[in-house]
């Protein structure tokens, strides 16, 4: 599953939108959902992993990554992908 940080900018949502239907998966639109109700959704989708494009300037900058477990625990994954010229 993939979204963005809160309140994006239009260039980071389309971003988003397009990097989700390029890799195949799932976009929801964060807007004031917290990461606990991401998770949520994402649980009840089947998603392990959920995808979060972080905006800085009103640009895409860097995709982090969360792990969704089972038992409703989850735990930033370590690493991040920095975007350039997005």
């Amino acid at each position: 599953m993939l979204t963005t940080s809160r309140y994006p900018s239009s260039k980071t949502k389309i971003f988003a939108k397009n990097l989700a239907g390029t890799i195949g998966t799932l976009y929801s639109a964060r807007g004031k959902k917290s990461v606990e109700s991401i998770i949520q959704l994402a649980r009840k989708k089947g998603e392990e992993r959920i995808c979060i494009v972080v905006e800085n300037n009103k640009n895409p900058k860097k995709i982090m990554f969360i792990k969704v477990n089972e038992d409703a625990t989850w735990a930033w994954l370590p690493g991040e992908i920095e975007i350039n010229g997005a």
